[in-house]
């Protein structure tokens, strides 16, 4: 009898008080995230309004743009004072457990829900009338993991809105779904398309099958704040399609675009490594035709105070010679890590040819900084390079004609004289005897296969082009 009467004073202990230490926890965090949002570039927020009672916590959070992170929009007016005067309130109710009902019955921390007024951007967009045009959706478990889900509603630009926003579109919502704990935060996301139509002066597009998939090692405050922690994501388009402007039959299309990368921090913490690749499987328009184009980079060895003194300083939309003295500032620390550039794979097909290439690039052997940061003679004798690129015949013909056509049109009395379908002719006859001409200079490499290749590498200021010396204008 006894132990049954300790174990329901336990039940009512948790479930009265510990609604109120819920209520607490949920109104600390929410500073927190506002701070941290006003951290990020580009974004404003205050708490409007805040009541919090033993069971829930209802506020309003207002959240802006500064627009400078859009850059110079002077040659936008509308578009300036569109954003400049651009803000939502964000209506955010928690109710605190263990006992929830908010986003449907069951035992946990807490349950969250937040969404955006009801009339936001209506004037500018047409969407559902029972629906809010965001809304985020969050449930806290009893041991403190939480999952979350978000959603973007269809809309339509309105028709005839003379603002910044009128051009004539329509997207078909976005949903989303993840979870998070104190390290670790992961999210996936998709949209069926982005429509916008030809309105006279511009051209048109279209968007399909887009998703998103993001890991972090580390809380979502964490990485509003631009702290380094180990991350994976991708980013994939199934398909964009673009009208020219004022000639919709002349199409570009583009199918199959994937970006993934992954960010890796060292074991003190002080150093990242951050891989990024790139994928298009086909690119097709009336006059160019590329498929399986690929672009693999590293940044290896990347300074946590060169890489926060970068985000802080374009989070402030510092001028370029404000930028250039915080980023020196920081800068020896940085190339004191011996940073590489390397692209590790280059390669695709472009109409009958192909290519394939790489470049590594390293800094080695920072004490301290040159008296005249712009030393040419400093950074030779610090940097290292060893670079390839291999054209087929097919290949090298085609980049063989572009140059020509380039250098024919840009001479006036050339370009005069003939018409573009001449000078296109004349580039296509004599491409083959160029590349020759560059061939017996030592510039390319005729290889046994027929393919044409190019070696260039940089190491104690001594330069190599094909393995022959090569000198340098400094």
């Amino acid at each position: 009898m006894k132990k049954t009467v300790i174990l329901g004073t336990l039940i009512a202990v948790v479930g009265l008080i510990g609604p109120k230490i819920i209520g607490s926890v949920v109104n600390g965090k929410m500073d927190d995230f506002v701070g941290s949002l006003n951290e990020s570039p580009g974004y404003e927020a205050t708490i409007v309004s805040s009541q919090s009672s033993w069971f829930s916590t209802v506020a309003t959070v207002k959240v802006g743009v500064n627009p400078v992170i859009f850059g110079d929009l002077s040659a936008n007016p509308e578009a300036a004072e569109f954003f400049d005067n651009f803000s939502v309130n964000a209506h955010v109710t928690a109710q605190h457990g263990p006992f929830l009902t908010l986003n449907g019955v069951g035992f946990g921390l807490l349950a969250l829900k937040a969404e955006v007024d009801e009339a936001a951007l209506r004037d500018y967009l047409t969407y559902s009338d029972d629906e809010r045009l965001y809304g985020l959706m969050v449930n806290v478990g009893l041991l403190g993991s939480a999952s979350y889900s978000d959603e973007v509603q269809a809309f339509t630009v309105v028709d005839g809105s003379d603002t910044a926003m009128s051009k004539p579109l329509s997207f078909s919502g976005w949903t989303g779904a993840g979870s998070m704990s104190a390290s670790h935060l992961d999210y996936r996301g998709q949209m069926d398309s982005l429509t916008a139509l030809q309105d006279g002066s511009s051209g048109s597009f279209q968007i399909q099958s887009v998703s998103l998939a993001l890991n972090a090692d580390d809380s979502w405050v964490s990485m509003m704040e631009g702290a380094f922690y180990d991350s994976s994501f991708e980013f994939a388009i199934g398909s964009i399609v673009m009208g020219l402007p004022m000639n919709q039959s002349a199409k570009v299309r583009v199918e199959n675009i994937v970006m993934n990368g992954v960010t890796e921090k060292s074991d003190d913490g002080q150093l990242m490594d951050v891989t990024l690749n790139y994928g298009i499987e086909m690119i097709a328009s009336e006059d160019f035709n590329a498929t399986d184009l690929v672009l693999k980079t590293e940044f290896n060895n990347l300074e946590k105070g060169f890489v926060l003194a970068s985000q802080d300083a374009s989070a402030n939309s510092l001028e370029l010679e404000q930028m250039a003295e915080v980023l020196k500032a920081s800068l020896l620390p940085q190339l004191q890590a011996s940073p590489e550039f390397n692209i590790t794979e280059m390669s695709g097909s472009v109409g009958n040819g192909s290519f394939s290439g790489k470049m590594l690039m390293k800094i080695t052997g920072v004490d301290s900084m040159p008296d005249v940061l712009e030393d040419p003679g400093f950074w030779l004798s610090k940097a290292g390079v060893d670079s390839a690129i291999t054209l087929d015949k097919a290949m090298a013909l085609w980049v063989g004609e572009k140059m020509l056509v380039s250098q024919l049109q840009g001479d006036p009395q050339m370009a005069s004289q003939m018409t573009n379908k001449e000078i296109k002719d004349l580039a296509v006859q004599q491409a083959g005897a160029m590349i020759e001409t560059l061939s017996q200079q030592g510039m390319v490499i005729a290889t046994e296969d027929g393919d044409y290749q190019m070696m260039f590498t940089l190491k104690d200021s001594q330069a190599t082009l094909n393995g022959n010396p090569m000198p340098l204008p400094f």
